[in-house]
């Protein structure tokens, strides 16, 4: 048995860990959000998932391979550290994974 391997949006270092966004196809995603909601829902989820006081948004992009995504840069915390949050165009978020130690 072959475990679905899906579609890499992007990946970045973070505290000791390549974290990987993943999707596990690239089947078209219609669109209902905006760039200013993605944004939002992007700051939203980066509080909670990286246990944030705060955050702010310091850009954002849309890509389009594999699949629409946005990419939303963040800073916050202690450090200089970039962080990254990827939503979707339907305004779902794209839960990374670890995908390796360093």
């Amino acid at each position: 048995m072959t475990a679905a391997r899906g579609e890499d949006l992007f990946s970045f270092q973070y505290q000791g860990n390549i974290l990987a966004f993943t999707v596990p196809s690239s089947d078209p995603i219609t669109a209902t959000v905006d760039q200013n909601t993605a944004a939002n829902v992007g700051l939203k989820w980066a509080i909670r998932f990286y246990r944030l006081q705060d955050a702010n948004v310091e850009g954002i992009e849309l890509r389009t391979d594999p699949v629409r995504f946005w990419l939303v840069r963040l800073s916050g915390g202690t450090g200089s550290e970039a962080l990254y949050a990827i939503v979707l165009p339907d305004g779902s978020i794209v839960e990374p994974r670890v995908r390796e130690r360093i």
